[in-house]
């Protein structure tokens, strides 16, 4: 017999508990339960995927433990770093001359 395979959101701290989450207002709850859960980071690389960089109209809600107003700030400090590529070749390893 096969195991249905979990995916992050079956292993949530918040999974049983959408009242934390639902409503306007300060989100003590919805955080402090993000602080201890095991899929935190999972969740807030959904959530930076799924909102994009610039759609701020599609934030809502405590996602992997920040706010919208967080998360929209990291996005601006993800695109503001260069990225780096790494050669293909490194000159100095010399298995790249075989």
């Amino acid at each position: 017999m096969t195991r249905p395979s979990l995916t992050w959101h079956d292993q949530a701290a918040c999974r049983n508990a959408p009242e934390a989450f639902e409503g306007p207002g300060p989100k003590a709850d919805a955080r402090a339960l993000c602080q201890v859960c095991p899929v935190k980071a999972a969740c807030l690389a959904s959530a930076m995927i799924e909102e994009g960089p610039d759609d701020e109209q599609c934030r809502w809600g405590v996602r992997g433990g920040l706010t919208p107003g967080q998360r929209a700030e990291l996005s601006r400090i993800i695109r503001a770093v260069p990225t780096q590529r790494r050669p293909t070749e490194d000159p100095e390893d010399p298995e790249d001359d075989q």
